[in-house]
């Protein structure tokens, strides 16, 4: 990781003790942090990306639409579904979350990846599980939706629609659902 570079507490705890992959590269795809589970989705021997690019492993086109993705979003977040090619030549479907994040006034996308069989049914299932637990941890601490919005600076349309898995969660609403609830990013989808 480069020396000047201090990642915010809220998003260095995404990389400890975290089941998804998760990484932190610069806009033209170099990586400045890991964890192991993205290390070992990559499939990289190495034990290291430092130096590598992502575009290396989906394809420097897919580092530019997901650029521009980032720069329409008004959230600056999107998921995608992308497909690796990893080291020893195979093929692996993931599913990225990104989020554009500012450290020390330079631009940064954090990505958290989790790995896909199958699209469309794992996608789902992904979706399904997270509104129920989002439901599940409002009502156990007895949150109301508006409440909850209000707290993590979304609409109450936004908390029913997420409760209702009609719409993916973006990275910093994750975030802020995290914080909120004082829970790691991957309790929401088990």
């Amino acid at each position: 990781m480069d020396k000047d570079i201090t990642i915010p507490h809220s998003h260095s705890l995404l990389f400890q003790q975290n089941e998804m992959g998760v990484y932190l590269r610069k806009k033209d795809g170099e990586f400045v942090e890991f964890n192991q589970r993205f290390i070992d989705y990559i499939n990289n021997e190495d034990g290291s990306l430092v130096g590598l690019n992502f575009g290396d492993f989906i394809g420097k086109d897919e580092i530019q639409n997901t650029n521009t993705l980032l720069a329409k979003s008004e959230n600056k977040s999107c998921m995608r579904d992308v497909t690796v090619q990893r080291k020893d030549g195979s093929e692996y479907h993931f599913q990225i979350a990104v989020l554009e994040v500012e450290i020390n006034d330079e631009a940064y996308v954090l990505g958290m990846v989790k790995k896909l069989t199958r699209f469309s049914e794992e996608s789902h299932e992904y979706l399904e599980r997270f509104a129920e637990n989002l439901k599940k941890l409002r009502l156990k601490n007895e949150v109301t939706q508006f409440a909850l919005a209000k707290s993590i600076g979304i609409s109450q349309r936004h908390i029913q629609r997420l409760e209702a898995a009609d719409t993916n969660p973006t990275l910093e609403v994750l975030i802020r659902v995290s914080n909120f609830f004082k829970v790691p990013v991957e309790n929401l989808f088990e």
